[in-house]
């Protein structure tokens, strides 16, 4: 009888992390240009993935993850957004941050 493991191990993760931190990092880095903001990103993305490691299949942790990481940037940027107000007066902006 053949039993087929449909979740993620351990060791799986463990290689993902390995595998692909340092690229999801760099893409979300490009992309919102603000190390801190870019680990916080990464960070929830292995965080969802190791929750969700059961519904994972290894074979396509990559783009799990990446999909995950960009999904998160995109809340990332309109939690963001709706965070500040920018309020202009002739060639001035400032940004001023909303309670």
């Amino acid at each position: 009888m053949l039993l087929l493991q449909l979740f993620m191990t351990e060791k799986e993760y463990n290689e993902c992390v390995t595998t692909y931190a340092d690229n999801v990092y760099r893409f979300i880095l490009k992309n919102l240009r603000n190390e801190e903001d870019a680990r916080d990103v990464v960070q929830t993305a292995f965080e969802k993935m190791w929750r969700h490691r059961e519904e994972v299949d290894a074979s396509k942790s990559k783009s799990f993850l990446f999909t995950v990481a960009y999904r998160q940037m995109i809340d990332h940027g309109v939690h963001h957004r709706a965070s500040s107000q920018v309020a202009c007066e002739s060639d001035e902006c400032e940004v001023l941050a909303i309670p």
